[in-house]
């Protein structure tokens, strides 16, 4: 999970799920999962579906990489 800009919070959580399966999880069912162990408010509030997460190189997730991602992504959907 990443942290994105939000006009009501400031910044929200982003989520990138790499689904197990056929069935991507939705939106709320992924915040109902979340909040099942953890307060509402570290749930995600956007979620991506992604085929696999990168890396670096001693096997962490690499954020960086999401965050463009994410940067690239969503400014081409806002203008459709």
């Amino acid at each position: 999970m990443i942290g994105v800009p939000d006009p009501e919070l400031g910044e929200a959580g982003h989520a990138f799920v790499v689904p197990d399966g056929d069935l991507a999880p939705s939106v709320e069912e992924l915040r109902d999962r979340v909040t099942e162990e953890l307060p509402p408010f570290c749930a995600p509030r956007s979620v991506d579906v992604v085929d696999g997460l990168p890396f670096v190189g001693i096997g962490k997730v690499d954020r960086k990489a999401l965050r463009a991602r994410h940067d690239t992504i969503k400014p081409a959907l806002a203008g459709r």
